[in-house]
C-alpha cells in the first residue's frame, strides 16, 4: 500500500515539476542561409511550371489542331468503333486535366498563405 502511495505522491509531483527547456536561437547567418534555400525551391518550382505550361500548351495545340481540321472539311478516317474508344480516351484525358488544374488551384492558394508568412 505504502508503495502505490509513494509512486502515486511522485507522479503527481512529477505534473507540477518540469524541466527547464533550454531556448535556442539562431543566427543571422543561419537566417540568411535559409532564404538562400528558399530561392533554391522556388527555382526548382518555376522550372517545373515551365515545364507545366509547355505540357499543356502541346495539348491544347494537339487538340486546336484537331478542331480546325475538322473545320477544313477534314475527316478523321476513324471507325465508329475507333471513334467511340477515342472519344472515351479523351473522357478520360479531360477528367485527369481538370484534376490538376484543381491541384494546381489548390497549391496556389498554400503558397499565397506561405508567401503572406514570410513577412
Amino acid at each position: 500500500m505504502s508503495m502505490i502511495g509513494i509512486a502515486s505522491a511522485y507522479c503527481a509531483c512529477q505534473e507540477f515539476i518540469k524541466p527547464k527547456t533550454k531556448k535556442v536561437y539562431v543566427s543571422e547567418q543561419q537566417c540568411v542561409e535559409l532564404d538562400g534555400e528558399i530561392i533554391i525551391s522556388v527555382t526548382d518550382a518555376q522550372n517545373a511550371l515551365a515545364d507545366i505550361l509547355k505540357t499543356i500548351a502541346l495539348i491544347g495545340k494537339k487538340s486546336l489542331d484537331k478542331v480546325t481540321n475538322h473545320v477544313n472539311g477534314e475527316k478523321s478516317g476513324l471507325t465508329k468503333i475507333e471513334r467511340t474508344e477515342r472519344y472515351e480516351k479523351k473522357i478520360k484525358i479531360k477528367k485527369e486535366i481538370e484534376d490538376c488544374m484543381f491541384q494546381l488551384q489548390q497549391t496556389c492558394q498554400n503558397l499565397s498563405h506561405l508567401m503572406s508568412a514570410l513577412d
